[in-house]
């Protein structure tokens, strides 16, 4: 099979639409063909802001989407990096038995990476905080698990881009994990839970080969006063660590910010309070709570006076 006949198997994925191209400075001319807006009449729009939509959550109906754009893939520079992903594809999908394992995901970053990954590729991976050394991605219907990776710009605006990515075989990289590359010839990327999935892990020796980027959407998230009510043992929980864990104080309080503002999910910040307090101390704060909650329901007005 030809370069050619690869391309053309999947020409339908990256059009190279003739609509106004986004400019992102006016003296950087280098930049004013690398996206293309897409109209909000057009499918590709309505279909990824209902992606967007579904994977915000208790945020959706804070969120104003401003702007979809598709990257625009018409300088030979970019059309290398189309063979190179369809390439990789097909290998894998010989490799692996005709299952390249292909998956949508976000990738957030302030505007000025996103559009250095835009004219550039995907360079100087970074230490995650839990797992490894790579590129991570968050899957599709994720989408809030990485929206704490945006930074808003100086218009309060958001960007996040669109990515198709190859997993090929991944491996599960346990938390805390050095690891920069496959364990073995077996493994394509990493991943951070083989049955569900919340990071993708695309090793630095192929990001450019694994990873396309399909869309950049830009965005908002509208303040507001309400705060996402967190449930009443887990704020019980956070006041018994605070008292135990005085030095982390500042930091509880933050995750506690966190997830009334709706930045991480409840689910996040119990792991946050499990990888900052250890079992241990989680047990002892556990039932301190519960105890003084005990102590309360004993020496309630109530109970006292149907006592007498």
């Amino acid at each position: 099979m030809t370069v050619k006949d690869v391309l053309k198997t999947d020409s339908d994925c990256c059009s190279t639409a003739t609509s106004l191209p986004y400019r992102t400075d006016h003296h950087d001319r280098s930049s004013c063909d690398i996206l293309v807006t897409i109209d909000k009449s057009e499918r590709d729009f309505q279909v990824t802001k209902d992606e967007l939509i579904l994977s915000l959550g208790v945020l959706e109906k804070h969120t104003k989407l401003k702007s979809v754009y598709r990257k625009s893939y018409t300088t030979s520079e970019d059309r290398e990096k189309l063979q190179n992903f369809f390439m990789y594809k097909y290998g894998l999908k010989i490799k692996r038995g005709g299952n390249p394992n292909e998956n949508f995901a976000w990738y957030g970053a302030p505007k000025e990476q996103i559009f250095n990954i835009l004219r550039h590729g995907f360079v100087n991976p970074v230490m995650n905080e839990t797992h490894g050394r790579g590129i991570h991605l968050t899957p599709s219907k994720l989408l809030l698990n990485c929206l704490k990776s945006t930074i808003p710009d100086a218009e309060g605006m958001q960007h996040l881009l669109f990515c198709r990515v190859l997993l090929g075989n991944a491996e599960v990289v346990q938390p805390g994990s050095t690891q920069c590359y496959p364990s073995s010839e077996e493994f394509d990327s990493g991943v951070d839970s083989l049955v569900s999935p919340t990071k993708y892990i695309i090793w630095n020796t192929h990001m450019n080969a694994q990873i396309l980027p399909e869309f950049m959407i830009s965005f908002n998230v509208l303040s507001t006063t309400k705060k996402i009510e967190i449930p009443a043992h887990i704020s019980a929980l956070l006041f018994e660590l605070s008292l135990m864990l005085p030095h982390d104080k500042q930091s509880i309080a933050k995750y506690q910010k966190d997830t009334e503002e709706g930045k991480i999910t409840v689910k996040e910040l119990r792991r946050h309070l499990r990888n900052l307090a250890g079992d241990t101390l989680l047990v002892q704060a556990i039932k301190s709570y519960q105890n003084k909650q005990k102590k309360r329901l004993t020496f309630s007005p109530h109970k006292s006076s149907s006592s007498y």
